[in-house]
């Protein structure tokens, strides 16, 4: 009986370590399972993280960091416009401002194109208030002879200057024995009955409208432009620190940093070899 239970158990417990191990690779096989199910799922989901990091950058960060390139530019425009205006008239030129930037409202014309305009008249030692009286005259006529508000303005300023007869065909009537004063005058005269006007006509046809559109945008981006430049410069500066402090190195550690660098460079390539 011993001997035959002796066999009966073991038998039993045979029977059962078969069943059981039977269950354990049942088991592994479906851990197994939901292991490559898993690897899928997160293969899948950062392919996922991969197209959104994709479509993030380029939908929303690169025409972010566009529209802030943009911007700084647009403002580093308009801060080189006001500072060679007070430049030439030698001073704050805040009305000559506040002028340009109104007559952007209603003309074709951006504030930096008058402000240089302005600028040019300027050269000939006209008063601020010479200078207010005479820009719009100068956008006007601009907008009647088809040329650039720069050209016009040196037509105006040849004509003041010497007397020339550019500006006859416009009703203004100069004298070569006139004075500065005088031919200011006339001009003013001449330019005021002849064309009047016409740069808020020119405003109102063709693309007028756009245009005026991109320069109020353009105003918009100046703003942004501000803050961006505002915000970048605390960084600049250390930026500038750190490359002024790299310069006084010595030439040995300088040499020492490129040594390193050059070897942390070749670091990926020759763990790409190897791993091959």
């Amino acid at each position: 009986m011993g001997v035959g239970g002796v066999n009966v158990t073991v038998g039993a417990n045979t029977e059962q370590f078969k069943a059981q191990m039977a269950k354990a690779k049942a088991s592994v096989s479906k851990f197994g399972k939901s292991t490559v199910n898993l690897n899928r799922k997160l293969k899948k989901l950062g392919k996922g993280f991969t197209s959104v990091g994709k479509t993030l950058s380029m939908g929303l960060t690169a025409p972010i960091v566009a529209m802030a390139a943009v911007s700084v530019k647009a403002f580093e425009e308009q801060i080189v416009a006001e500072r060679r205006l007070e430049d030439a008239i030698g001073g704050a030129a805040e009305a000559l401002k506040k002028q340009a930037a109104e007559l952007q409202k209603t003309t074709r014309f951006g504030d930096e194109a008058t402000m240089a305009a302005q600028a040019q008249l300027a050269t000939l030692g006209l008063t601020e208030d010479q200078i207010l009286k005479l820009t719009p005259l100068v956008q006007d006529l601009s907008a009647r002879t088809g040329k650039d508000l720069a050209g016009a303005a040196k037509i105006v300023v040849g004509a003041i200057s010497t007397g020339a007869t550019t500006l006859e065909k416009f009703g203004v009537k100069l004298e070569s024995t006139n004075t500065q004063t005088e031919n200011f005058d006339e001009t003013i005269r001449g330019l005021t009955e002849s064309v009047q006007g016409q740069a808020e006509v020119l405003a109102g046809e063709g693309m007028g409208s756009m245009i005026q559109m991109q320069n109020a945008i353009g105003d918009l981006m100046e703003q942004f432009g501000e803050i961006v430049a505002e915000g970048m410069k605390p960084f600049l500066i250390k930026i500038k620190e750190l490359a002024e402090g790299f310069q006084k190195l010595s030439p040995e550690t300088k040499k020492i940093i490129v040594t390193i660098a050059g070897l942390a460079a070749a670091v990926g390539p020759l763990l790409l070899v190897l791993g091959v």
